[in-house]
């Protein structure tokens, strides 16, 4: 690794094994060194750092899950700029561009299913983080609260704070599953993410289910747009916040 890299005020000795292992990575760096520009160091600043933004690809979201009990799926549809991996320079460049977050260590270990595969870049603004099994999760996060130590609440807190774009990915859903548990389930999950500005509910379900004809999109659609909009009827007068947008989709699988 860049010894730079190293050097950076959000990076650590911890962040070494944080590196990714996929075969794109790998290619990354081969190709960097081949096609190396040992000269590019001794450019002006101002001409470096124009560069890095001229090389920094489309700011995107990306999938990142899960929070939830369930097993770790890795969601990401897109994967971090190689440019966060060059060295110093490049990493400040990319994490200014695309407002991406460092997060803590301690919500590893604090939140569910994360001991593996934990997303430590994240960009709240634009990425979807994907929940399975809310209803386990909130009583984790009622457990917490009300027996976890003040730092453990607080930090788990502010980071379900900062999300504004949540997925609830039901795996194993029942046909009438949209009409009832939207509305529970929004009523969980609103408390918990004040910041929201969408929230997904996608149904998976095998390809020639005979439930797809039973599904009620439309009226599933009604009753989760109706108590969003009881829930922003009872904000506190002079609150300019409008509830998150809902979107409902199936998702065929094999």
């Amino acid at each position: 690794m860049d010894v730079a890299m190293r050097n950076h005020p959000a990076w650590s000795a911890r962040d070494d094994k944080h590196l990714p292992e996929d075969d794109a990575f790998t290619a990354c760096c081969t190709t960097a060194k081949k096609y190396s520009f040992g000269l590019f160091s001794q450019l002006p600043t101002e001409l470096r750092l124009q560069i890095w933004e001229w090389a920094m690809p489309e700011r995107r979201g990306r999938e990142v899950g899960s929070l939830s009990y369930s097993a770790f799926q890795q969601t990401s549809n897109c994967g971090l700029p190689s440019l966060l991996w060059v060295n110093r320079e490049s990493r400040q460049v990319s994490l200014r561009m695309n407002k991406y977050d460092v997060r803590d260590d301690l919500l590893k270990q604090l939140l569910p299913r994360q001991n593996h595969h934990f997303e430590y870049i994240v960009d709240y603004e634009l990425d979807t983080f994907v929940f399975r099994d809310v209803p386990n999760f909130i009583r984790y996060y009622s457990a917490l609260q009300f027996y976890g130590s003040q730092t453990s609440f607080l930090a788990v807190k502010a980071e379900l704070g900062k999300i504004g774009h949540l997925k609830v990915d039901a795996l194993d859903p029942t046909p009438d599953w949209f009409s009832s548990q939207i509305e529970e389930h929004l009523r969980l999950l609103l408390p918990v993410f004040p910041s929201l500005q969408t929230v997904s509910f996608a149904l998976h379900i095998q390809v020639g289910d005979a439930s797809w004809a039973e599904l009620n999109l439309e009226s599933a659609r009604i009753i989760g747009t109706q108590f969003l909009e009881e829930i922003q009827c009872q904000q506190e007068t002079g609150t300019s916040r409008l509830p998150p947008r809902l979107k409902l989709e199936v998702v065929e699988i094999p």
